[in-house]
């Protein structure tokens, strides 16, 4: 199994700090004889921009809890991750203020803390906030002469909180560098992350849920309340600037975490299907109890294989069912019984008869007609086949000019001429008619009726072979692709001269020599029509046809069968065929243009549940036995459905939380009184076969110490009694960060202080995956 190494800090800091610069140079001359000092001063205003009032979605990359979930999160402290990682220190807390402290803050409210009820958020102007004139609201403290004329009438968010709650739950100055840190993924620091923390713990104290609202405000400008001056006489709220915001229900003992999640993807639906073997997991309507019949049973096999019934109305009218399935089916599939890579040029060539019970299966003539409107509907799928139509007139053309095939048949002459159009309409009349009606319509020319026009005679069939047996002749079907390729039809290939002399392992390398030459010759001169670019293209309903199939919360396994795509592939070729002569070329010339894509994807899976939208890099790996699988294709039909294409069949998948999701908090959670709770400290340096990361199998508080977590508690007065970190005011004795440091002096693993990235590290909660194997028990 692979992973990449996670590298902490304790900041990501600007060059320069959001704010309005000036930027001067001065020249002073002096000299002998130089009466005064001359000065030449030049200036230069810049101003460095961040964001202020508002963030851009693209720069949040995943919050937890997730939004609306709801679970056991008592162990969990609240954190947005950040894909602007430098964020939280674009800008200084204040003018004078250190660098290194962020300017934000994530605060936890339980409902009803926030001012305003139901509707705690403001939508207002930037302008609108900084000149508001309520008589009990403090504003930010921040000049609206500072802000940029085209900010002022952009809008932000803001929430209004009590002083006094304020006081209790916002991190000290000194406390915001320890809920801040940077995550840089991997070796070549390919990925990193900004993370902000909060240091409230939501805890459900009722039993029976408590939701909360979390918001990364802005404290610029707020560093004194943030350390527990009052507020100005009058003052009773704080309006701050919420920049993101989203809610969550924390439930005790009720799941919702990365295990919880995931631990239910493999529960059945019904709770009577089989688990054992893992056939619950399979794409397919759950299973009848039980069949009494055997149209019962046969309706029953059908299900399990992936199919489901559809209303069908037949070409003539009548009313009837069918069944259908899309490309994904629970089981390898079969095949057609035809031979694959066959052109099918109408929807009823694929029609399956089930003569047994008088009923169709329209599976493949459904994916014929999709791959046709979706050819009509998408012009990217349609840039093969509109180069196909050009590739195939020169195909005509070269039959008729090749030296290795017998004589062209009329058929095809016909089809060739310059006058194609003037012929046939002499086939429906005579030559005569046509003769004559140019003559009526040139200038001076003879007057109607001079010349009598004979009665059409049907003319005699060909004598040469008709224009099918021509092409399917082997030496007009070698010829016509050596030309179309640019290749010598009348040499041997490598390949064959080297079978003859040789018969050894030199002429099998040679042959694949002259196939891979051949095939890149192909390449460069037809068309690409992309199977798996049909499959992309294909509505979530046709792949997916019944809700039953996917329920919520679970995951889902399947094979792809290859004759589905290939036949919708078919429907995307008939956009360009308008004669009998295209239909043949096309045939003669499907192998090439679709089987060149390469390998194709044979499995994969859908995952529908919270963990998709609460995790959204999300790690999937597939393996056969030891060998990694790729993951060919990784989309999201919806927010909370995730779809992974395997080019192989995978006989373990994993899923597993990236390391710039890892949640944070304690190990151990608080009861729902907000007693105990602890955490399992983790190696600054790597000794004794420990890693950097590693548990050092010590848990702090000690388990001698009953209080746990609790004992670096704030004190509250709300009548909520929010669980909110003492982190840094205060001795070891109840503040959490300088209790830490010392535990881990005398673990010696720190000389110094604990710094933010360290702490940061403390509190992440091990890594979780859960394996399912193919046949075997999950976990």
């Amino acid at each position: 199994m692979t992973s990449e190494p996670v590298l902490f800090h304790d900041n990501y800091l600007p060059v320069a700090s959001a704010g309005k610069y000036r930027i001067g140079a001065t020249q002073t001359v002096t000299g002998s004889g130089v009466a005064e000092t001359f000065t030449l001063p030049t200036q230069q205003e810049f101003v460095v921009r961040a964001p202020r009032f508002a963030l851009d979605p693209s720069f949040v990359h995943a919050v937890r809890p997730a939004p609306d979930s709801s679970g056991d999160f008592r162990r969990l402290l609240p954190h947005i991750t950040l894909d602007r990682a430098i964020l939280p220190w674009d800008r200084k807390l204040g003018a004078t203020e250190d660098k290194r402290v962020p300017w934000l803050a994530l605060l936890v409210f339980a409902e009803g803390e926030l001012h305003g009820g139901s509707s705690p958020i403001s939508t207002r102007t930037v302008k609108e906030l900084l000149s508001g004139t309520e008589p009990d609201v403090l504003l930010p403290p921040i000049s609206l002469s500072d802000v940029p004329d085209e900010l002022k009438e952009s809008g932000c968010h803001t929430i209004d909180v009590d002083g006094t709650l304020f006081a209790e739950l916002v991190p000290r100055k000194a406390e915001l560098p320890y809920l801040g840190h940077v995550r840089v993924r991997g070796a070549e620091g390919t990925g990193r992350f900004g993370l902000v923390i909060s240091n409230r713990f939501p805890l459900d104290r009722t039993g029976q849920g408590v939701r909360y609202q979390t918001h990364l405000v802005s404290l610029e400008g707020l560093a004194s309340y943030a350390d527990g001056a009052p507020l100005p006489q009058g003052k009773k709220y704080l309006r701050l600037i919420s920049l993101w915001s989203w809610s969550f229900t924390s439930r005790a003992k009720a799941g919702g975490d990365f295990s919880s999640l995931a631990r239910a993807l493999t529960i059945a639906d019904p709770p009577s299907e089989p688990t054992k073997t893992n056939e619950h997991l399979a794409l397919r309507m759950p299973l009848l109890t039980s069949s009494s019949t055997a149209a019962e049973q046969a309706a029953r096999d059908r299900i399990a294989a992936g199919y489901l019934p559809v209303n069908l109305r037949t070409v003539s009218g009548e009313s009837s069912f069918a069944w259908y399935r899309g490309p994904f089916v629970p089981y390898p599939p079969s095949g057609l019984p035809a031979k694959t890579g066959k052109y099918r040029a109408s929807a009823e060539e694929a029609l399956v008869y089930l003569e047994d019970y008088g009923v169709f299966d329209v599976s493949y003539a459904a994916a014929w007609t999709l791959g046709r409107t979706l050819a009509l509907a998408k012009a990217d799928l349609t840039a093969g086949v509109r180069q196909l139509s050009q590739t195939r007139s020169r195909a005509a053309r070269l039959l008729m000019d090749l030296p290795e095939v017998p004589p062209a048949t009329p058929e095809l002459a016909a089809m060739l001429s310059p006058d194609a159009i003037r012929d046939q309409f002499d086939e429906l009349g005579h030559p005569g008619l046509v003769r004559t009606l140019t003559e009526v319509f040139t200038p001076g020319s003879l007057p109607r009726g001079e010349e009598p026009v004979p009665m059409p005679t049907t003319a005699a069939p060909p004598q040469l072979p008709d224009l099918v047996t021509h092409l399917d002749a082997p030496e007009v079907r070698t010829a016509l692709r050596a030309a179309l390729l640019g290749l010598d039809a009348a040499e041997p290939a490598p390949a064959a001269s080297a079978q003859y002399s040789a018969g050894s392992e030199a002429s099998e390398a040679a042959e694949t020599e002259a196939e891979t030459a051949e095939d890149r010759a192909a390449a460069s001169v037809l068309p690409s029509i992309d199977p798996w670019q049909v499959l992309a293209a294909v509505p979530f309903e046709h792949l997916v046809p019944h809700e039953s199939m996917l329920p919520a919360g679970r995951i889902r396994f399947w094979y792809i069968d290859p004759d589905w795509v290939d036949v919708a592939v078919d429907g995307v070729l008939s956009t360009g065929i308008s004669t009998s002569l295209d239909t043949r070329l096309t045939e003669h010339l499907r192998g090439d243009l679709v089987d060149r894509v390469g390998d194709h994807p044979r499995a994969g899976i859908f995952v529908r549940s919270p963990l998709i939208s609460g995790w959204p890099a999300l790690i999937v790996e597939a393996w056969q036995g030891d060998n990694p699988v790729a993951v060919r294709r990784r989309t999201t039909p919806a927010p909370d459905i995730l779809l992974c294409l395997f080019d192989g069949v995978p006989d373990k998948v994993v899923l597993r939380e990236p390391a710039q999701e890892l949640s944070v908090g304690i190990d151990s959670e608080l009861d729902p009184s907000g007693k105990g709770g602890r955490i399992d400290l983790r190696a600054l340096k790597a000794a004794r076969g420990v890693l950097i990361g590693q548990s050092l199998g010590q848990s702090f508080p000690p388990e001698s110490d009953p209080a746990g977590i609790t004992r670096f508690l704030r004190t509250t007065t709300s009548p909520a009694k929010p669980a909110v970190l003492n982190l840094a005011a205060g001795t070891k004795e109840t503040a959490l960060v300088p209790a830490m440091a010392e535990a881990l002096r005398g673990l010696g693993q720190l000389t110094g202080e604990l710094s933010p990235a360290s702490f940061g590290l403390q509190l992440v909660n091990g890594s979780q995956q859960w394996t399912f194997r193919r046949g075997q028990e999950n976990r």
